[in-house]
């Protein structure tokens, strides 16, 4: 299981909005998370890291695809 994107879940040690850290991934239920946005803000400017939220969870599919999976991608734009 992988999750990319905004995560409203935790306001905790565990992750805050903008991601679930993957040392907490398992337990939530997910084996792979999205990275730590690298810009501070990321979801709020430019393209709101639709490109590299995107691109990380093609590349789980991708790794993922000769066994069943489940991939979970919420995008920040959602809200324009």
């Amino acid at each position: 299981t992988g999750i990319f994107g905004k995560w409203h879940l935790t306001a905790n040690a565990d992750g805050a909005y903008t991601n679930l850290k993957q040392e907490a991934a398992a337990y939530y239920g997910f084996d792979v998370t999205s990275k730590a946005p690298a810009v501070p803000n990321e979801q709020n400017t430019g393209d709101k890291a639709v490109t590299r939220l995107t691109d990380e969870a093609i590349a789980f599919m991708t790794g993922s695809r000769e066994e069943p999976f489940f991939c979970y991608l919420p995008h920040h734009s959602i809200h324009n």
